[in-house]
């Protein structure tokens, strides 16, 4: 505990405990058909996972903080109730992107060309969020047309 007129200064966080693991897989590939068309394909993981342990009681433990300039008890500073103890709840996050890409490349000249591509997204939280379940899908493409100067 702090003595009366002392106040921490730093984070009020310090005590947190918050991991964050993130793991990427990407495999990708090209393949030349013909003289004239090239084909690529990608696939893509991506697997998160966040967690934040602190707990009303820790928080007290704090008494006075440093705030703006001024000692301010924590109690005062925060509404605890509502706020402190949800900390956990919604900063544990999870989760799992798949993104499948096909395109191609097609010449039909050695300076003029279209390309395109697709994808489809899968994104799966495994927790929800402040926003709630954010789980989905995505179908997104492109067509394009270029000239090689």
């Amino acid at each position: 505990m702090l003595a009366p007129g002392e106040a921490l200064v730093g984070s009020i966080c310090d005590i947190a405990e918050y991991e964050s693991s993130v793991h990427t897989l990407s495999l990708s590939g090209d393949f030349q058909a013909t003289e004239k068309l090239k084909l690529t394909a990608s696939i893509l993981y991506n697997k998160a996972e966040d967690t934040w342990d602190w707990s009303f009681v820790d928080r007290m433990a704090l008494d006075n903080v440093l705030i703006r300039g001024g000692a301010v008890d924590t109690g005062d500073a925060y509404d605890t109730a509502d706020q402190n103890n949800l900390v956990d709840t919604y900063s544990d996050l999870s989760y799992e992107q798949y993104q499948l890409t096909a395109g191609g490349t097609y010449n039909f000249t050695e300076a003029f060309y279209t390309t395109a591509s697709f994808t489809y997204d899968i994104f799966d939280m495994g927790e929800e969020y402040v926003y709630g379940d954010e789980d989905g899908t995505a179908y997104y493409g492109y067509v394009g047309f270029g000239y090689n100067f």
